[in-house]
């Protein structure tokens, strides 16, 4: 009986997922390419976030009549073909187009570029020869800026403590 748990594929694209319990019976993939120029215009705050952006995919699940499973908090695994556009990079990453961005690392695992995640809609596929900046805001040098400023606000009030104190 267990044979039923396969992964789904879609035939077009030949990107599959893992199959979990929200996915019901007779479901069918669908997974499609969309133009990363259209993704880009319609948001262009993304790219700046999405450096190395080779596609993007927009994977969902549809049931037996049609209509869109939610596939939400549902641990699977997501492999999309390792497509010429694809290849030739050290790192990849999976970018959930969501708010906020959520990032997966993806690996190579032969033909296939692997990530988990536990929900389904559009994904960005980032490649690169240099890893990836998981940290969302690279701000470093402001921190100790901003770290001194409440410590002295901190350091008046303690000196009004300490002759309560006393």
């Amino acid at each position: 009986d267990e044979v039923k748990i396969k992964d789904l594929t879609n035939s077009d694209t030949g990107v599959s997922i893992s199959r979990t319990n929200g996915v019901p019976e007779g479901a069918k993939l669908y997974a499609d390419t969309m133009a990363t120029e259209s993704v880009l215009e319609s948001n262009p705050e993304l790219k700046e976030e999405l450096p190395g952006l080779l596609t993007v995919y927009q994977i969902t699940v549809k049931d037996a009549d049609g209509k869109t499973v939610e596939v939400k908090n549902n641990p699977m695994t997501v492999k999309i073909p390792m497509t010429d556009q694809l290849k030739g990079y050290k790192y990849y990453q999976a970018v959930y187009l969501g708010d906020p961005l959520e990032r997966f690392d993806a690996v190579v695992e032969g033909d296939f570029l692997v990530f988990e995640t536990d929900h389904l809609s559009q994904y960005a596929i980032l490649g690169s020869n240099t890893p990836f900046e998981t940290s969302e805001k690279p701000t470093d040098p402001a921190k100790p800026e901003q770290q001194g400023k409440p410590s002295e606000q901190i350091e008046s009030p303690q000196t009004g403590d300490s002759s309560n104190l006393a």
